[in-house]
């Protein structure tokens, strides 16, 4: 370690823009879809780059890669200051979403340098937004564009470049890089990392002072240009509503009860709803928004749909789950009544010209824990447990895959698709369940250090950079963060789980381990825009100049002021 700075800074792999530039084109030419074969390879690509490093080939045992299911590695690197237990946790994901909407630009969305050059020289620019196009006529190369390349693969790069520095003694204390996988669909990755955390923690006496993650900077709005650093993580939860109507003919349809119309007054009633966004003095969330809306017939015929479901995005801050499952259930019966004065109108309606006894309806609304109670007092807890069993039994049996796990999603509510069929009298019928992921919502903004670090790096981008940070108390764009240090993550899931059908069933969240990264957090990330869209992109000049430095600063400041 007796080597200057700069001759420490002139001999490394990926401190310079153009080295991280590199780093990053390589990383993001590996197409780790989430789910695709190419995402297990991804953690081989990390650790090979990473024993590029004299200090991994000098503690090899410190560089490693643990199973996380289907195929999946989790990568963990630790560069260890001698005598140090204070430790800075560097987390990312090295997954990716698919490329199904680059369209014609599909070959070149792995290809970084490849599709910047063919956006910057005036190719394929038909159609594209007035702020792609504004974007594009800045000076040359300030937007980087491809598949990954700011979700979340530059933070990747950025970590690799961290632990370098720490190999080379910049920090007073330890850093732990931790990359996993499938965080965009599940965060399975993560779930299976936070008692490996604990387990790591205790091998090699590691104490965890910060959980830094450098997620891409999200606008709040279109056309925000502002920098934000966040000091948590939004929450977020997955409620969806199962539609058991009444069969019937589609010659007879005041005969039944269309389970695919009582999805729509579902999705009418939930879209944009200010009733359910939260709204704070910083920051609010955005309304609920459907994610997945469609029957639950096998094929076409000529019977009227009688089971359907839907499902909506919920972002959270503050409020108790609780809370949260009232006013949903609140919904539904506004969503109900709905149904019921359509149906009975429209019958009697119809009845004028070609009459007919009209019965008014009844839409009843159960949460699935109500109706699981309901079940078991008519069929006993035995037989409904065995019902419900069986249904995930059948999932797991009909995959192509053996030891791959059903989607959490189509498992939900097919769980709840079974349950219903044993009250089939209590039709039609509203079902509230909460289906997988859930993110607890997780603030450290109240951390003495936590200010601190902030109020620093912001002095610093504006006297460095002439540049203005603004704070934000929650990253809007869902993070692992969620799953390190929230107290009230384990209270929440005690009102949630009698309503998630697969809890414990398939789906867990580690709270045991959880308890013991109690840890404040933070997110510096690069500027990017138009994140699992084709335009995804990242402005180059902060990511690969300004925010290695930002990055340096915040881990020195944490390890000094401890």
């Amino acid at each position: 370690m007796g080597d200057t700075r700069e001759e420490q800074e002139q001999s490394r792999k990926w401190s310079s823009p153009g080295q991280l530039r590199e780093l990053l084109a390589e990383l993001v030419r590996v197409p780790s879809v989430t789910g695709a074969v190419e995402e297990a390879e991804m953690a081989e690509v990390l650790k090979r780059k990473l024993e590029e490093l004299d200090y991994f080939q000098a503690f090899p045992d410190q560089l490693r890669l643990t199973p996380a299911g289907n195929g999946t590695q989790i990568v963990t690197a630790l560069v260890r200051k001698p005598g140090a237990a204070k430790t800075i946790l560097l987390i990312s994901h090295h997954d990716v979403v698919g490329i199904s909407d680059y369209g014609s630009w599909e070959p070149l969305a792995w290809e970084l340098e490849d599709l910047t050059a063919m956006l910057i020289n005036g190719k394929e620019h038909s159609g594209l937004p007035g702020e792609v196009l504004e974007d594009l006529a800045q000076t040359d190369e300030t937007w980087l564009f491809g598949r990954g390349v700011m979700d979340m693969k530059c933070g990747v790069a950025l970590h690799m470049s961290l632990l370098e520095k720490a190999a080379d003694g910049e920090f007073d204390g330890n850093l732990l890089m931790l990359s996993v996988p499938d965080e965009e669909v599940n965060s399975a990755g993560m779930r299976k990392a936070v008692p490996l955390l604990v387990t790591l923690a205790q091998e090699w006496g590691l104490d965890y002072r910060l959980a830094l993650n450098s997620e891409p900077v999200f606008p709040r709005h279109p056309g925000d240009n502002g920098v934000y650093i966040y000091t948590g993580s939004i929450g977020k939860m997955l409620p969806g509503y199962l539609c058991y109507g009444r069969e019937t003919h589609a010659g007879e349809p005041f005969s039944g009860f269309n389970a695919n119309y009582m999805a729509a007054v579902l999705t009418a009633e939930l879209e944009w709803s200010a009733e359910l966004s939260e709204f704070g003095p910083l920051q609010s969330t955005p309304p609920p928004t459907n994610l997945l809306h469609r029957d639950l017939s096998p094929g076409y015929s000529a019977q009227v749909p009688h089971r359907a479901a839907v499902l909506f995005n919920l972002l959270q801050m503050d409020r108790p789950a609780r809370k949260t499952l009232m006013l949903l259930k609140r919904a539904a019966y506004r969503a109900a009544s709905r149904m019921e004065e359509d149906f009975y109108g429209r019958a009697m309606e119809y009845a004028k010209k070609s009459p007919f006894p009209v019965a008014e309806p009844r839409v009843n609304v159960f949460t699935y824990e109500e109706l699981y109670a309901l079940a078991s007092e008519r069929h006993g807890e035995t037989a409904t447990a065995e019902a419900v069993n069986h249904r995930i039994a059948g999932l797991y049996a009909a995959m192509e895959t053996p030891g791959q796990e059903p989607d959490g999603r189509e498992a939900t509510i097919a769980v709840a698709d079974a349950l219903a069929a044993l009250c089939k009298d209590l039709a039609p019928m509203v079902i509230l369940f909460v289906a997988p992921p859930f993110y607890p919502a997780v603030a450290a903004g109240e951390e003495p250090l936590v200010r601190n670090t902030v109020e620093r790096l912001a002095g610093y981008a504006t006297d460095v950079f002439g540049l203005e940070l603004a704070v934000e108390p929650f990253f809007r764009g869902i993070s692992d963060l969620s799953y390190i240090g929230s107290p009230q993550a384990a209270d929440m899931i005690h009102s949630l789980a009698p309503n998630m059908p697969l809890w414990g069933r398939g789906y867990e969240i580690p709270f045991d381990a959880m308890s013991q990264l109690q840890m404040p957090v933070l997110n510096i990330g690069p500027v990017g825009r138009d994140a699992h869209k084709r335009t995804e992109r990242l402005e180059a000049e902060f990511a690969f100049r300004k925010l290695p430095q930002l990055l340096t600063l915040a881990i020195r400041t944490f390890l000094e002021e401890f």
